[in-house]
């Protein structure tokens, strides 16, 4: 049997390819498993792993990871998939970032793959809410958490941002797990840190709605957590300038929750006043930028705090 597990989301790949490995080594045995670095591996050798047979054990199964890193790797496999025994089990990944293969749906060695009848499946990142809210309301069962109503938009909302939301929230999961009881919205809140991401919006969206008690209480908290003054600024002025992107109809990348936020701003404060202050905003977080570039890093904070205090005010 073979397995082409490829796709955006190393995450699910990794996951599912897990997954097929213990369920191997249930039916099998572990020591019957080999695993192979697609990055690091010659065609040569790989042809020899995938075609051997075992002395000790009449089943094996063989792994091999990112094995579009080299192309001669797969160009290789069209030529030797007929010859690999029917008790070796095969499962090829597909790391998108690290593969040399271009055009992968169409080369000859996906065609031998289907015409062989292997398992060909495609892992996708989630990219909107439609796609993850579903997701998530699987996942939530399948680790036998009872929630209370919220708990799946506070997630999402906590975790919009991340380069692979699924991958952060299936973390996420696996600790709030460990919790007894129903997971509650407080209970997401207090062991759920934001995305770097989130944080800017949530400061980005209290300061706009002139609350600055909630600044001033986000701010600690990224604080004590850590936050890089510079990372966080620069997520701060991408917001703002993705807000007002909103606005004018230009596509930015921002998550469906942060969309929704910026019509009900848009709605409270009228799009024109709106993209005003944002252009005012994104002028004075530069100019904070090249202040912070010229202080000590202790004073970073101290200038963020006050420069948004007096931001605030006069927008």
């Amino acid at each position: 049997m073979i397995y082409f597990l490829h796709g955006d989301n190393d995450y699910l790949i990794s996951r599912r390819a897990k997954e097929l490995r213990q369920a191997f080594a249930r039916e099998h045995s572990p020591d019957a498993i080999t695993t192979i670095d697609g990055t690091e591996v010659a065609p040569a050798d790989l042809t020899s792993q995938l075609t051997a047979l075992s002395l000790f054990d009449p089943y094996r199964l063989v792994v091999v990871s990112a094995v579009t890193a080299q192309a001669g790797n797969w160009t290789m496999l069209e030529t030797n998939l007929a010859h690999i025994p029917e008790q070796t089990t095969v499962i090829l990944t597909d790391i998108k970032a690290l593969s040399k293969v271009h055009n992968l749906t169409i080369t000859r060695t996906m065609k031998e793959l289907r015409r062989l009848g292997a398992t060909i499946e495609k892992f996708d990142l989630a990219r909107s809410s439609y796609q993850l809210r579903p997701w998530l309301e699987a996942e939530l069962k399948r680790h036998r958490l009872s929630v209370e109503r919220g708990v799946t938009d506070k997630l999402l909302e906590l975790t919009a941002g991340e380069e692979n939301q699924q991958a952060r929230l299936e973390l996420e999961l696996d600790k709030l797990a460990l919790l007894s009881g129903e997971l509650t919205v407080q209970l997401v809140e207090q062991y759920v840190q934001p995305s770097p991401q989130t944080n800017a919006f949530a400061i980005l969206e209290a300061g706009l709605a002139g609350d600055q008690a909630k600044v001033a209480q986000l701010l600690d908290r990224l604080i004590m957590a850590g936050e890089d003054s510079n990372r966080f600024l620069g997520l701060l002025a991408s917001q703002a300038l993705a807000l007002a992107g909103v606005l004018t109809g230009a596509k930015v990348k921002l998550s469906p929750y942060q969309l929704n936020q910026t019509r009900q701003l848009a709605e409270r404060l009228g799009d024109r006043q709106l993209s005003r202050r944002l252009g005012e905003i994104v002028e004075k977080l530069a100019r904070l930028d090249g202040k912070m570039k010229q202080s000590a890093p202790d004073e970073a904070w101290l200038y963020i705090r006050t420069a948004l205090s007096e931001m605030w005010m006069d927008s």
